[in-house]
């Protein structure tokens, strides 16, 4: 895909996702997004819910997942804690 259609996909995602409201109700109450940009970079978007994450849990979860990332780009398995 275009640098130029990669860029285009991840407006019209962002568009939708700003548009498309978490129902209380109706699981889930996260989204998660990904998006190749180019060979380097990539868009990751992440919609949640007011109700399942605070600040802590945010960070904690973004922290969780970014270092699993840099483990698999290192060429490790990785393991997390339960």
């Amino acid at each position: 895909m275009a640098d130029g259609d990669a860029r285009a996909a991840l407006a019209e995602h962002l568009r939708v996702e700003r548009r498309t409201p978490l129902d209380l109700s109706v699981a889930p109450l996260c989204r998660m997004g990904f998006h190749v940009l180019s060979d380097d970079a990539f868009q990751w978007t992440f919609t949640e819910h007011h109700a399942i994450l605070d600040g802590w849990s945010l960070a904690s979860l973004v922290g969780e997942i970014t270092g699993l990332y840099e483990q698999l780009l290192a060429g490790v398995d990785p393991v997390s804690a339960p």
